[in-house]
């Protein structure tokens, strides 16, 4: 069945050769496993688009039935960031930003401070005036402050989390 220990040397033995192909699964291989376990994790790992392989026309449809169905074995780029565990260029170019502009964080702010009942409209002034002033730098560190503090100290902060996510408590 699906071995897992048979996926990483197949992967693994792929990846040294990496851009070649291998015509023929390597004879260590075929001597520690049995036939039917090759053929179903290689053609398991290519439906996860780890590796891709031709095959012979005496398979069935798009499923190979011997290890005789599967030649010109490659390593896909999937392959390679799978098993060097770190995301590769995938993770890398799959990052997603969230910028927010200056003016919209200071009205953010600003808004929050206009409906707090816990400081008085003279503090309330002083605040605006200082938010309208910061220097975008001191606006990113502030930021990333309040992200922090509101992680760490808010008791709301799981359940509003957990309601985000879908994920009943």
């Amino acid at each position: 069945m699906i071995n897992r220990s048979l996926q990483n040397i197949i992967l693994k033995s792929l990846a040294l050769i990496y851009p070649k192909e291998i015509d023929i699964i390597g004879k260590e291989i075929v001597e520690a496993f049995t036939e039917s376990d090759i053929v179903k994790n290689t053609f398991y790992l290519r439906e996860h688009g780890l590796i891709n392989f031709k095959q012979s026309k005496t398979g069935l449809g798009d499923c190979p039935i011997s290890i005789d169905d599967v030649r010109l074995i490659v390593i896909t780029h999937k392959g390679i960031d799978f098993i060097e565990n770190d995301g590769g260029l995938s993770a890398i170019l799959n990052t997603i930003n969230v910028q927010f502009k200056e003016d919209t964080l200071k009205a953010l702010l600003s808004r929050e401070v206009n409906s707090s009942e816990d400081i008085d409209s003279n503090q309330k002034q002083r605040i605006q005036e200082a938010i309208r002033e910061m220097p975008a730098e001191m606006l990113k560190s502030l930021s990333e402050d309040l992200i922090r503090t509101s992680i760490n100290n808010s008791p709301t902060f799981i359940a509003l989390l957990m309601s985000w996510l879908h994920i009943v408590q």
